[in-house]
C-alpha cells in the first residue's frame, strides 16, 4: 500500500466519522423517528464515500503497479 492509498483510507475514516456525527445530529431533533432519520440520512452520506473510496484505492493501486512493472523492466 503505497502513500497515496493510506492518505485515501485515513480521508474515509474522517468523512465516515464526520458522517455519523451529522447524522447523529440531525436524528437528535427526532425522538420518536431518531433511528430512521439516523439511517436515511447516514446511509446517503456513507454509500458514496465508500465507494468512491474503493474506487480511488484501487485506481492508486493500478498506478503504482504499473509504475513497479516499468521499473523492472527497464
Amino acid at each position: 500500500m503505497n502513500l497515496a492509498q493510506k492518505i485515501t483510507i485515513v480521508t474515509m475514516d474522517l468523512l465516515l466519522l464526520l458522517e455519523l456525527c451529522i447524522s447523529m445530529y440531525l436524528a437528535h431533533p427526532h425522538p420518536d423517528a431518531f433511528t430512521l432519520v439516523f439511517v436515511r440520512s447516514f446511509l446517503i452520506m456513507c454509500v458514496p464515500t465508500l465507494v468512491l473510496s474503493k474506487i480511488l484505492v484501487s485506481r492508486l493501486r493500478d498506478k503504482a503497479s504499473e509504475a513497479q512493472g516499468s521499473e523492472a523492466q527497464a
